[in-house]
């Protein structure tokens, strides 16, 4: 398993969990993609909401992960994928 210094986004969510919201908003900018696509599997009039849901959704994982127990880059985006699923 990678230490957070030798993982970009583990770096990056540590940051965020200190109060850094630019760390926050690079994290949210990295998923945007995957959060859009899964927003797109709901009703046109429901696709903002759905988009909003889930990046209120990965703001609370980002900010309550836990970072001593933290798996490697491809295990989190797994966990965050199945989170928003």
């Amino acid at each position: 398993m990678k230490s957070n210094r030798e993982d970009p986004l583990l770096n990056m969510v540590a940051q965020a969990q200190a109060g850094d919201l630019e760390a926050l908003h690079q994290i949210i900018i990295r998923f945007k993609p995957v959060i859009q696509k899964v927003s797109l599997t709901a009703s046109i009039n429901e696709q903002d909401d759905l988009e909003q849901d889930l990046t209120e959704m990965l703001i609370k994982k980002i900010l309550n992960y836990p970072l001593n127990s933290a798996p490697d880059y491809s295990s989190f985006c797994n966990r965050l994928y199945k989170a928003a699923n």
